[in-house]
Order: C-alpha cells, then structure tokens, then sequence
C-alpha cells in the first residue's frame, strides 16, 4: 500500500534521514496544491521527529521506529505534549481539540492489571473498559500496532493490551484474555496463515473465549474477501458492477476448452478489449507484472503458467481501462458509510497499481457526481461481501462514467498516512471517529456476535 510518505520520497525531494520537520514543511508547500489535505499528514511526520526520546517511556524503541509513523509519538507520550510539540509546527496551526491533557493510557503486550483512565474525547462503548487488541503473526511486530492504539486511546480506554493469535496458542489465549475487555480484531491472516477458506486460529480463539464484546474484523468478513473468486462470487449475487471473471486453479484448467471459451468471448466483445491475470489468493498485489495484462488466449497461457505453479489458482478478468479510486467504508450505528473517494494516479503507460503503490493519490475534488457514485459502489460492495466493521474498496470509471468494483480489502490500513486515512479525513473525520462509530455499531448487535457464524462458510 503506498503512503503519502512513499510518494513524497518519489516525487523528487531528496531522501534525508532523520525527515527534518524544514524538509518536511518544504514538501507540504510544495505539493499544496496537488495534495492540499495532506498538510496533517506532513504535520504528523514532523511531530514525530520533534518528540524528544527522553520523552518516551521505557516501552517505546524510537530509534527502531520508521520516520513514517506516529508509533512512539502516540502509545507513550502524554498528549499535552504532543500539543506543544504540535503548536510548535505552524503548518496548518496546532492540533485541534483531540489535543487536550488527558492522562496517558497503559499500552502493554502482556496482561496487567490498568492503573489509569483517560478522558475520552468522543463518546464511545469503549470509554472506561479495557481493550485488547487481537493481532495475527503477521503483525507480531509491536511497532505495527499503534494504528490502533492511538485511536482506541482517544475513546478513553482504561487500557490496551495487544496479543497475537496463531493456531498454536489460540486456545490458550481465548482462556488468558479477560472477558469483561473489549476485543478489537484485527484479522489480516495472508493465506499461508489458514487453511483453505478459513481464518483457524481466530475461529479456535474466539470460539473458546466466548466473549460478549467483539469488534473489527471477524472472520465471516475476512474469509468472503479472502479469494478473490469468492468475493466475485459475492458481487454477482448481489448484481454489484464488476469485471467479468474466471476462476483457474490448475494449470490443466488453464488449458481447458473452458478458459479458451471465456477468453474468446471477452475478447469478442469489443476491439482492444484486455485480459488481466490475478492470483486468487494474493494480496499487496501478489505476482503482478505488466505482463499479466494480455490480449489473446496464447499470451494468457504464457503468463498465468507461472503464476499457477507459484502461487496456485489464478482469476483471469476482463481488463477495466479507465481512472482508479479507493474509498473507505464502515460501519455506524445508522448503517454503512462510505467516504470520499481518493484518486490514484498511475504513470504513462502504467495499466495497475504495482507492489509498491502508485507515483501519487490524490483526494477527488469538483466532480460530485463522480464521487457519488463512487460512494455508492463501495457501500454496495461492502455490504455485499457482509463487511464488518471497516474497510476500503477499490473501483474503476470508464470513459462513459460506469464505475465497476475492482474490489474490498477487509483490513484496510488504520495508519495516519493510509489511503483509508485521506479518504475519511477528506470528509472531516479522524480514525477516533471511525472507531467510535464501529464500536457503537457493535454494541448494537446482540451480546456475544462474533462474526462465526458458520453460514458465511455455505453460501
């Protein structure tokens, strides 16, 4: 996923480290006008460079912590600081009201009994309980877990504990985190960490523990947006705007008279008309190449071969040309909210976002109509895979202004600099906000949902 950072490091400024907050306030003001919303983001990066280290408790590693992050500045500063810090960089003025002092929440990785209550700043469920945040190997890495820490801290927690969850300790864990806690899942598991269709050690944990307060990513979601067969399935159910798609699992599947079949009629439908090959179970765009991008059945042979041997099943979709936007999505308590939409902006020549992100994003502005209907896909599309909690869904406009869905990512990015981020923030709202409304929204479900139900697994 591309951040701002990894665009303002691309877009011709010269690298230094430390990111000096005069080096970064020469990239806000220069880029003001292509990313006008981005003068927080360069704020936040810059404070994090002013938070002195004798000012981080013993918790805290700053010289390990990546420039691009607020990890220390946040899980173990007191937020008065963090004001004056922030006063102190006059790009946009100081912090707004969510800098008021407030005392600063415990953030632990082993159970311990809270000492402190912050205040909260918005009203939530979560204010005065203790948290636990429920992470997957992937994320063992204390660092990649103040994403969530800031926020949950904002709601005025009276704790947060993070644990991580694998098929080995699951039932052990489900039996050490107290259930009178709030879990906040955060189910990102790649496909070499379950087996099949199914997140398992979630599953064993949450089944095991029984808890009444449970909110993120359940598994339901997770496992329907996991395969991206699956998640086309959802869509045609749901009569949701997409790519025409096929699933390939084997390379004899690949040779059948049924992908040539396909390919033949998608390729008939109109001159110039594409193929685009993705691994079905891939994520941070998984194996992709400007080769994947074909145009007849013998191209599409030579390129899906390799990918099937190494990746296994493949899905061969028709080729959506057009502009492409990312729009975040969540759960309220009077329904799904989908967000403004963010524009990638793709290099001459360039077909898809690659591994690393785009040359730049930019947040939509004066074509209303366009972001409407943005809106208005990622809801459905949401909705249609059984989204809980939040995410973001990519999408595409053609030349006639037809928006189809490329797809959801179940576990979007809660991090300041995320694509998430800028599409909620260009609406007025902040990742707390999110948060408060996702927890309200599953405290209106009844006490003890956590997303298993096994009917997600027999559609």
């Amino acid at each position: 996923m591309a951040s701002r950072t990894a665009w303002c490091l691309r877009s011709g400024h010269p690298r230094r480290d430390p990111f000096s907050p005069a080096w970064l306030r020469s990239v806000a003001t220069s880029h003001s006008a292509l990313f006008p919303r981005d003068a927080l983001l360069i704020k936040d990066l810059a404070l994090y460079q002013a938070l002195s280290p004798t000012n981080l408790d013993s918790s805290s590693s700053s010289s390990t912590m990546p420039a691009h992050d607020l990890i220390g500045a946040t899980a173990a500063t007191s937020d008065a600081h963090l004001a004056n810090a922030a006063a102190a960089l006059t790009l946009d003025g100081p912090s707004p009201a969510r800098s008021v002092d407030v005392t600063p929440v415990p953030v632990k990785t082993v159970p311990a009994p809270a000492t402190t209550t912050s205040t909260p700043l918005i009203p939530s469920p979560i204010a005065g309980r203790d948290v636990h945040l429920i992470y997957d190997p992937s994320y063992a890495d204390p660092t990649l877990h103040t994403d969530l820490i800031v926020p949950v801290r904002e709601l005025g927690c009276k704790s947060v504990t993070t644990w991580v969850v694998n098929d080995e300790n699951a039932e052990e864990l489900a039996h050490k985190v107290p259930k009178d806690g709030v879990l906040v899942l955060h189910a990102d598991m790649p496909p070499g960490l379950t087996k099949g269709a199914e997140f398992t050690a979630l599953r064993t944990f949450l089944r095991a523990g029984q808890f009444p307060h449970v909110l993120g990513h359940v598994p339901a979601y997770c496992e329907r947006t996991l395969h991206k067969s699956r998640m086309h399935d959802q869509f045609v159910r749901s009569q949701i705007p997409h790519a025409d798609s096929l699933i390939v699992p084997t390379l004899d599947a690949l040779n059948d008279t049924a992908t040539s079949d396909f390919v033949a009629r998608i390729l008939a439908d109109s001159p110039g008309t594409r193929l685009f090959i993705k691994v079905d179970n891939g994520f941070n765009s998984c194996g992709l190449t400007s080769g994947c991008v074909v145009d007849s059945y013998v191209a599409l042979v030579a390129a899906a071969s390799p990918l099937v041997e190494a990746h296994g099943a493949v899905v061969v979709q028709r080729y959506l040309a057009g502009r492409e936007f990312t729009v975040a999505v969540c759960d309220t308590p009077t329904g799904v909210r989908a967000f403004h939409a963010v524009e990638r902006v793709f290099l001459p020549g360039q077909l898809f976002s690659p591994p690393d992100g785009t040359a730049a994003e930019k947040v939509v502005q004066g074509e209303p109509e366009l972001v409407e209907a943005c809106r208005n896909a990622a809801r459905d599309a949401y909705v249609a895979v059984g989204g809980c909690a939040w995410g973001r869904v990519d999408v595409r406009c053609d030349d006639a202004g037809r928006v189809y869905v490329l797809e959801v990512n179940n576990t979007a990015s809660f991090a300041p600099d995320s694509y998430f981020a800028m599409s909620t923030r260009a609406e007025g709202v902040d990742r707390a906000q999110v948060l408060a409304w996702v927890a309200q929204a599953a405290w209106d479900r009844p006490v003890g949902w956590m997303g298993i139900e096994e009917a997600a697994e027999k559609e």
